[in-house]
């Protein structure tokens, strides 16, 4: 099988840092594709950057190819391990600050003749002076990955966050996963001691793409129960996150500035889940949509007691150590999916492999972008460079009629597998 891989970046807004980064590696008869989308105010862009670099020099390598074919799920849990502790020594944060390379995670803030203190719970905090607050030291990055072994006869897909993969075919199909697991296409990889799997909402029976990344919304139960699971509080209807699971919304102030604890204390109106009859279910209604799929603004927020506040949009992420030590995991979910197979069982002679960042898929409605995609590569006779860049160009369009100024960075990839 044919495999080719093209990736492009753009900031959206001229006038943002761009956060986002990618991979694309064809290495022998294997292809990866990533995307790394960074946040965090002092070291986002550092976080997706590191997580690119290990992720790049890895991904050149027999030995790491050798050992996703051989446990394709363990290796690339292990790769996340290792890339989440990696982020912590670039950016000085560790959940081992007593490990070997103390002195130099300790040398990039000395070298400000800044005080670098460790506390409990594994994150890093810098004391600036008697009289100044200490700073958190923030940063972390989503990750998607897609790496496809010898040729396409098996593709691993290992996620958190946000930033997610899809499989763009030429004609309608059940793309369900529990189909695709029942014909024996498609597997959830899942070790006992691992989380479960965040399965994604079903797709209609006849679709034309394929979901491939788990569901880190705060929006889905299983991530709002393994939560629980990690850090709680006891109420009368049993235990809950402590972290806070929300709805987004503007908060109300006769002040112009609203702190951040103000905020999230404002949130806790708006939670996610309630008890009802003695039983959790969703509230199903936010304050607005963060997608044109009407999907609502959700938040994981710290709560209001907290010493330090933060917010992510999903429940798993490399890096963001303060955060993580209230549940969040930096565990993937990791799917194998049977290309060769399934394009033999449809009777396809081509497929799209597609990673993008959020600031893509929030603007397209799954099956309208895989019509964009299909379109551009008759357009530009398959060179994939010219596709990349051309749907890039109409994501950019349509994003800034839909958000405006508030427009997203923006990152895809994409790799075209075709019958030899």
């Amino acid at each position: 099988m044919l495999a080719q891989v093209h990736g492009c970046t753009d900031p959206g807004n001229h006038v943002k840092e761009n956060q986002d980064t990618f991979l694309a590696i064809s290495y022998k008869t294997h292809t990866a594709l990533a995307v790394f989308d960074g946040h965090g105010k002092t070291h986002g862009k550092l976080a997706a950057e590191t997580a690119k670099t290990f992720f790049e020099q890895k991904l050149q390598q027999d030995r790491t190819y050798d050992d996703l074919i051989e446990d394709g799920e363990n290796t690339m849990r292990c790769l996340f391990d290792d890339c989440h502790a990696a982020i912590g020594q670039v950016c000085t944060i560790t959940i081992h600050l007593r490990s070997p390379h103390v002195k130099a995670l300790r040398a990039y803030y000395e070298r400000q003749r800044l005080q670098v203190v460790e506390r409990e719970g594994g994150y890093l905090i810098v004391k600036q002076g008697m009289l100044q607050k200490s700073l958190l030291v923030q940063g972390g990055t989503t990750a998607s990955i897609v790496v496809i072994l010898n040729g396409g006869a098996t593709m691993l897909c290992a996620n958190v966050g946000d930033s997610s993969a899809l499989l763009c075919v030429p004609s309608p199909f059940d793309a369900s996963w529990s189909s695709l697991q029942a014909s024996n296409v498609l597997h959830l990889l899942r070790r006992p001691d691992a989380p479960p799997v965040a399965l994604p909402a079903e797709l209609p029976e006849s679709s034309h793409v394929l979901q491939l990344s788990g569901d880190h919304s705060p929006e889905c139960m299983t991530e709002f129960e393994r939560t629980a699971m990690a850090r709680s509080v006891p109420t009368k209807n049993g235990a809950i996150p402590e972290l806070l699971f929300v709805y987004d919304g503007l908060v109300e102030s006769s002040n112009q500035r609203v702190s951040v604890r103000d905020k999230h204390a404002a949130l806790e109106k708006t939670p996610v889940y309630t008890h009802r009859s003695g039983k959790l279910v969703k509230v199903g209604e936010g304050c607005y949509f963060k997608n044109v799929r009407q999907e609502w603004a959700s938040l994981c927020c710290t709560p209001s007691r907290a010493k330090f506040h933060e917010s992510l949009a999903f429940t798993r992420s490399l890096g963001d150590y303060y955060i993580h030590s209230y549940g969040l995991t930096h565990e993937p979910d990791v799917i194998q999916v049977d290309v060769k197979q399934l394009m033999a069982q449809e009777g396809w002679n081509q497929v799209i492999v597609v990673v993008g960042s959020d600031g893509v898929w929030d603007a397209w409605e799954y099956a309208q972008f895989s019509s964009v995609l299909w379109k551009a590569m008759d357009d530009h006779k398959g060179v994939l460079k010219q596709v990349a860049d051309d749907v890039m160009r109409q994501n950019k369009a349509v994003s800034a009629q839909v958000f405006g100024t508030a427009v997203d960075n923006m990152t895809l990839v994409v790799c075209s597998l075709t019958v030899a």
